[in-house]
């Protein structure tokens, strides 16, 4: 079931549970229960002035937004993403009519290729930028260059110390949802990025 989260709740929930440990309190949130435990987090910011005119131009960034973060927990029932995101954007709709767009991103870096995005009908238009550099460790596992301290040449003699080596990915996968009434879709700018088979 659909909840409100609170700021705080939101922050508290990725930071236990997503990739990142990171995350900022957004402009609109919501939460994915189960029997009264809340098993997943959805927050969305406005992102960045650019990639809101990549939508529908520069007179219609302001009804865009940027999913910055997604975090379920490792208990929640299987497909429960794609079950949570589908009720986001059909909230979405209600609460903030004035978004028709909502952008997101799987990070190649990480492996992922927006496999539940797709499973929702996501618009899939490329990869954007190569992805920031990146620590391989000697268990396979990618950590970000800020995961050591000191200047950048301490963290790179440190990551060498350990067996760790430099890596930067493809970047990122970018995903569209479409929002508002078959009409309106029909009515508004048409996208500006083309879109591509979904990557596998």
């Amino acid at each position: 079931m659909l909840v409100s989260v609170t700021p705080a709740e939101a922050r508290d929930f990725v930071r236990a549970w997503h990739y990142t440990g990171t995350a900022q309190s957004g402009v609109v949130r919501y939460g994915w229960e189960i029997d009264g435990e809340l098993v997943g987090v959805s927050i969305y910011d406005t992102g960045n002035h650019a990639m809101r005119q990549g939508v529908f131009g520069p007179d219609h960034y302001r009804h865009v937004l940027h999913h910055h973060r997604l975090a379920m927990a490792e208990d929640a029932p299987r497909f429960g993403e794609s079950q949570f995101i589908g009720a986001c954007m059909r909230q979405m709709k209600i609460d903030r009519p004035d978004i028709w767009a909502v952008v997101t991103y799987a990070d190649s870096c990480q492996g992922h290729h927006g496999t539940i995005y797709q499973a929702t009908n996501a618009l899939y238009t490329g990869t954007v930028a190569r992805g920031n550099l990146k620590f391989l460790t000697s268990d396979g596992e990618i950590m970000p260059t800020q995961s050591l301290k000191g200047t950048w040449p301490e963290r790179r003699a440190e990551a060498a110390r350990r067996g760790w080596s430099e890596i930067r990915c493809r970047g990122k996968h970018r995903y569209v949802y479409l929002l508002g009434t078959k009409r309106q879709r029909k009515q508004r700018p048409p996208l500006l990025w083309p879109t591509a088979p979904y990557p596998s």
